[in-house]
Order: structure tokens, then sequence, then C-alpha cells
């Protein structure tokens, strides 16, 4: 959408919307996306002209009840991986209670998606990536030094 000049606040609002129904019909059955961006989203409209989005690209989605293999930093794009992901390895988790390792729980990988999607509105409402331009395959990125975001741009418009 981007690409073809402005976006409107309505635009912004309608796809919003059909991405984040999408992630929740994909998490009432137990599928986790782990690489929400805006490549990952296509957009378009009907014969009849009603605006239509699709959540593509299952590549590295995973289901509940089955294991990763790698640690979860492996999956997801760099630039929309959430904080948890990138400052430990997150693929197990430790219950202080018991002191037992279990694989990462669905809920966090479901927060994950989230976190990704709130990164790709922010690219879809302002045009900039939220930390920066993304490397290739097998790089990481840093999170701003002043540890907030780059800029702050006004987005009332959105909500009117």
């Amino acid at each position: 959408m981007r690409e073809n000049g402005d976006v409107s606040p309505k635009d912004v609002r309608w796809h919003a919307r059909e991405t984040l129904k999408a992630l929740q019909h994909c998490h009432a059955h137990g599928v986790v996306h782990r690489d929400v961006k805006g490549g990952n989203v296509l957009v378009g409209s009907t014969k009849n002209g009603t605006p239509k989005t699709t959540l593509i690209d299952f590549g590295v989605a995973r289901h509940v009840q089955l294991t990763d293999k790698d640690k979860a930093s492996a999956y997801g794009t760099p630039g929309y991986q959430a904080p948890e992901l990138l400052m430990s390895d997150t693929s197990s988790q430790t219950n202080v209670k018991s002191g037992l390792t279990t694989p990462m729980d669905f809920e966090t990988y479901q927060k994950v998606d989230v976190f990704a999607f709130g990164c790709t509105q922010f690219f879809l409402c302002v045009g900039k990536e939220l930390f920066g331009p993304t490397g290739g395959a097998g790089t990481c990125w840093g999170f701003p030094k002043s540890g907030g975001i780059l800029w702050r741009p006004d987005y009332s418009s959105l909500f009117t």
C-alpha cells in the first residue's frame, strides 16, 4: 500500500482490523505465525471493490502441539522480532517454582505476533521501520540506544 502513495487513516484502520482478525483466527486454532510483517500481508480489493486483507507465508508458523527445533530467535524477520526473542534464547523457559525447563509457551508466541503486528503498523503509518532498516538473513538489529522509538509521529488523525 505504501508504494502506491499516501495511506489514509481509514485504510490503516481497515487493514489493521483485518490483519488482527486473521491473527486471532490463527491463535484460536492453536497456530502462531511468527513472521508478521508488511511483506506477509496482502492488500487489495474484491471484484465489487470491497477492501481485502490476507495474511500469508506460514513457513515458520507453529502449532501449539509442536516443539521447535531451533531457538526462538531463529524465526521471524529482524526488525519485527520481539525483544524477548533477541535478548535471550526463549525457545525454552525455566519455571522458577519447579526449576523445570519447558518449551516457550503458546501465549508468549501470541504476544510475539502482536509485537510484530505493531511494528508493521508503525511502518505503514510512518513509512520507516521502527528500529531502522533490517539486515539480511543471519543479521541482528539493535534497539535504539535511547531506549525508545526514533521519532514520535502524530497518530491522532488515525483515531478520529
